[in-house]
């Protein structure tokens, strides 16, 4: 019958698939098909387990990695919880010690902004109410109060504009081609290489505070191995007077200044859990080139005669000196196109509310008779607005002098120096 015929033809062609399958059966019975079927299924459980095991190798593998990431996630979050601010404690030791010990300086570069700002704001509302409530200034005439509540708000808004606009202007730098990003890139890399031959450190850090760590660690170093160098009894033992001068003057500044300042740096980098900005500002105020310029003393008062390990110890210094010099210059840039940033939006965040408040009060003075809140409450409210009237500019103020400081006081490169109170 047809049927029949069909059904063979179906057992033939299941036969001949169960060949191709590899399974070297001719016959096209169903027994026959059936188990060339279950052997190929075996085969496959088989290949999945082998499979599924070395799925698992990999993921071994994979968790190996994972434990090499914790590591470093590990000391990632060491940065990270060196630069976080969460413990004001030792910001704010920091913050007095520094005021104590050099105020000047705190007040145009290492103080915090908000904190110098506040501190000026206070020297403004102090003064402002003082002559308010000693009488001088009554308060009674309306005019003078509407004039200058209006040189305020104009004079803000002019102010904000435009410091807004540079800021935008300065950032607008990061805007480049693949190019140049790519030219940046090999820069920075080819530093990082520099960094590594020179502190002899296969892995440098990627984060500020890692790299400063690591060059200072190793300039401390080399600072401990120039002082084993027996070369200050070599230049006393030669007698002149004039040899022996230039030689103390340069081991006082690489052996007793650098030794301070590298000592300090690493302070604050390992022991203190502070913002890294302020180990950056330290860096940043310090004058490399007075650490340059003794060793350049020591060279020239040996002369021919200066010892080999002296030479190679100073030239390792020098070089240690020069890493720390370009990594602050490039961290300087970065710092400042932060600041700038920072300070447009500070600008933005205090400049609208203090218009706000500024334009609400010079309303009030619309009222035909009198203004809508009595002459006591003037006395206070108005000192208060016209201090706050103050706050875009005091800001621009303290971080423009910050910023200015720095760039005058870096402005040259080794071994010139722009500090005017330097001796040769």
């Amino acid at each position: 019958m047809t049927t029949d015929s069909d059904e063979s033809d179906g057992h033939e062609t299941r036969g001949e698939e169960s060949d191709g399958h590899g399974t070297g059966g001719e016959g096209s019975d169903g027994h026959e098909t059936r188990g060339d079927r279950a052997d190929s299924r075996e085969r496959r459980r088989e290949g999945a387990d082998d499979h599924s095991s070395g799925s698992d190798d990999g993921a071994a593998a994979f968790e190996d990695t994972d434990d090499t990431d914790a590591a470093f996630e590990d000391t990632d979050d060491t940065d990270v919880e060196f630069g976080s601010t969460d413990d004001t404690g030792f910001d704010a030791r920091y913050e007095v010690e520094t005021l104590v010990t050099r105020p000047g300086n705190w007040v145009l570069v290492t103080g915090n902004r908000l904190v110098v700002a506040a501190g000026l704001l206070a020297g403004v509302a102090a003064l402002l109410l003082g002559v308010v409530w000693s009488g001088l200034v009554p308060l009674v005439e309306r005019d003078p109060t509407l004039f200058l509540l209006f040189a305020l708000i104009g004079g803000n808004f002019t102010l904000i504009t435009i410091v807004v606009s540079i800021s935008q202007f300065v950032l607008a730098r990061h805007l480049e081609s693949p190019g140049e990003v790519r030219e940046q890139m090999r820069e920075v890399i080819s530093y990082r290489q520099e960094v590594s031959d020179v502190t002899e450190e296969s892995v440098v850090p990627v984060t500020q505070s890692g790299l400063l760590e690591l060059l200072f660690r190793s300039l401390d170093r080399e600072i401990e191995h120039l002082r084993e160098t027996d070369w200050l009894d070599s230049a006393t033992a030669r007698g002149d007077p004039e040899i022996t001068e230039e030689v103390d003057v340069g081991a006082r500044r690489l052996l007793t200044e650098l030794s301070s300042h590298v000592t300090r740096v690493r302070t604050l980098l390992e022991e203190r859990n502070i913002a890294a900005e302020y180990t950056l500002l330290l860096v940043l105020d310090t004058d490399y080139s007075r650490y340059f310029s003794g060793a350049y003393r020591v060279r020239a008062a040996f002369g021919d005669s200066l010892p080999p390990s002296l030479d190679e110890s100073l030239t390792r210094l020098e070089r240690h000196i020069e890493q720390v010099d370009v990594a602050r210059r490039y961290f300087k840039t970065v710092f400042i196109q932060s600041e700038l940033a920072s300070l447009s939006r500070l600008l933005l965040y205090v400049g609208v509310p203090v218009q706000f408040v500024s334009v609400v009060l010079m309303l009030l003075f619309t009222a035909p008779a009198s203004p809508a809140i009595s002459a006591p409450v003037l006395e206070v409210v108005i000192p208060i607005v016209v201090t706050a009237g103050f706050l875009p500019i005091v800001v621009l103020t303290v971080y423009i002098l910050r910023l200015a400081t720095l760039v005058r006081r870096t402005a040259a490169m080794y071994p010139f120096t722009t500090r005017v109170d330097e001796e040769g």
